[in-house]
């Protein structure tokens, strides 16, 4: 057993060749213990503590691992400066976890990972580092110092199903960069359930399998935690569940590759479980899902102010699309299903526009319930409108209400 406390100085100590411990004591050193600048190794076979005034420097690039249950007390600096490989078991974080190098890193933590109030990472490095969790993760960091950039990237790849508890709110930008999620299991189905909070990512959110098990799901839980994300793919026998959360997209939107038969309204669609979640797209680039041919693909969703999105195939709305900047269609057809009877599934904002490049796009009202719809006025640049109701009502019909001017290169009026 290795005890720095007061006593030992306030300077630093190197550590020169590899170096093996039953446990390491900084709780009450006032100092810094850094590895030498070589690939040498240091190993604790036990617990692993930084105190409030110590600072742990990872100056070289060979590995560190840690066998016990590792803390970094408030004020406590965990800085990882090289390309070093990190290996943990249970983690708790109160202090700062530093990544500061020019060299990528890979870190593994194996056991729970606690990032208690105080808590944070910053991140500096100009090389892309990883963080592997293959275990639970808690964040309750209300830090302002927490601070991350485009290199800090976070894996979530467990064998068994796992409760995720991020900072969301709590903290006032992303909590990572990028955001993958993933297993090593080789049959079986893993569900990262989310609790307490939303997630934020930068980058990019990917669910996906790459041990080829049955399944992997990122569920937002039946709190309906928001997930804010850089852009989303939905990758191999990947699954996102949205239930009645808020989705908020910065990048292009992808599940065409996720696992197939997942229910959104009456129909079924690869990745994503819609639910009556709100997909909120805040980017200019592309959406590509399951081609419909009616089946509805979202339950809400709403292209945001001054970005252009635009449709790689059909898709279809359960409720409502709502319009704020440009939808652009091409030659496809976007499904207004109108499952719910609401009187407006298609919503204009003051600078909504659908454009297709070539005549071929249709708006096609498929309305499923209600009697009445109401079809915006606004900007339509080559698109086609379909009225094809799929509902019987009595009387005079189904009613289509046109709210003022808008112009269609081609009507079809389909009853069935």
């Amino acid at each position: 057993i290795v005890v720095f406390d007061a006593s030992s100085g306030v300077g630093t100590v190197l550590l020169t060749g590899n170096t093996t411990v039953a446990q390491l004591d900084m709780a009450l050193y006032t100092g810094t213990l850094s590895t030498d600048t070589s690939t040498n190794t240091f190993t604790s076979s036990g617990s692993f503590t930084v105190g409030p005034s110590a600072t742990f420097l990872v100056a070289g690039s060979g590995t560190i691992t840690v066998s016990g249950a590792a803390a970094v007390n408030a004020g406590g600096l965990l800085n990882w400066t090289t390309g070093a490989t990190g290996s943990f078991q249970a983690f708790s974080l109160s202090g700062q976890w530093a990544f500061s190098g020019t060299v990528t890193a890979l870190v593994t933590v194996a056991g729970a990972m606690t990032i208690n109030t105080q808590g944070y990472f910053n991140v500096t490095t100009t090389s892309d580092s990883q963080l592997l969790f293959t275990s639970s993760y808690a964040n309750s960091s209300q830090s302002a110092s927490w601070s991350i950039n485009t290199h800090f990237a976070a894996y979530f790849r467990s064998t068994s199903n796992q409760t995720m508890t991020f900072a969301g709110a709590n903290l006032s930008g992303a909590e990572f960069s990028t955001c993958n999620f993933d297993t090593t299991l080789a049959s079986g189905t893993v569900t990262y359930t989310m609790a307490t909070r939303g997630l934020v990512c930068s980058g990019l959110l990917t669910v996906t399998d790459s041990a080829a098990s049955t399944s992997v799901t990122l569920d937002t839980s039946a709190s309906n935690l928001a997930v804010t994300a850089g852009g989303i793919t939905i990758a191999a026998k990947g699954v996102l569940i949205g239930r009645a959360s808020t989705i908020n997209v910065q990048g292009n939107f992808n599940t065409a590759s996720g696992l197939s038969g997942q229910t959104c309204g009456a129909g079924t669609e690869s990745g994503f479980q819609c639910g009556t979640s709100t997909v909120l797209v805040g980017f200019t680039g592309t959406i590509t899902t399951t081609a419909s041919g009616g089946t509805p693909e979202f339950y809400n969703l709403t292209i945001g102010v001054g970005y252009t999105v635009t449709l790689a195939n059909a898709i279809g709305i359960s409720n409502v699309l709502t319009v704020n900047g440009t939808l652009s269609i091409a030659a496809v057809t976007v499904f207004l299903r109108n499952d719910n009877a609401t009187s407006a599934s298609l919503v204009f904002g003051a600078s909504g526009a659908v454009t297709s490049g070539v005549t071929g796009g249709y708006i096609a009202y498929f309305s499923k319930a209600g009697t009445l719809e109401q079809i915006p006025a606004g900007t339509y640049t080559n698109v086609g409108l379909e009225l094809t109701p799929n509902v019987v009502v009595a009387g005079d019909g189904y009613e289509y209400r046109l709210l003022g001017n808008a112009t269609f290169y081609r009507v079809f009026l389909v009853p069935r």
